[in-house]
């Protein structure tokens, strides 16, 4: 429900960005959810030391902009539920010529669907 009360703040679709140090396994056009509440910003990366290993860019539809109680204020942070369903547009993969801000880069786009097996009510 609070999620919900500060969706209404967010326009309908926004871009962010997300690093860590985790690595993942996906491939191109399978169907993801993060499967917790993830941080993410608009606009660019955050700061390198939340990792390099992975990063993405992700297209959401239902994470909220939560930059007014974030101890991070200046990156314009937005969360992401662990419902939202994304689809792997692409993978990059750094290499001596690319100068990608991580290891690996995943662009996620929202399906603007959910996906929980919890039963909250």
């Amino acid at each position: 429900m609070a999620l919900r009360s500060l969706k209404r703040k967010t326009p309908e679709c926004v871009t962010t960005y997300r690093r860590t140090n985790c690595k993942f396994e996906t491939s191109i056009n399978r169907e993801i959810r993060f499967g917790g509440f993830t941080s993410s910003s608009v606009g660019s990366y955050a700061s390198p030391h939340f990792g390099d290993q992975s990063c993405f860019e992700i297209t959401t539809c239902f994470g909220a902009g939560i930059s007014e109680f974030s101890q991070f204020e200046s990156e314009r942070e937005v969360l992401i539920p662990p419902y939202e369903v994304f689809k792997v547009t692409d993978i990059q993969k750094r290499s001596g010529e690319n100068s990608l801000p991580c290891q690996v880069v995943y662009k996620l786009k929202s399906t603007k669907e959910t996906r929980s097996t919890l039963n909250c009510a």
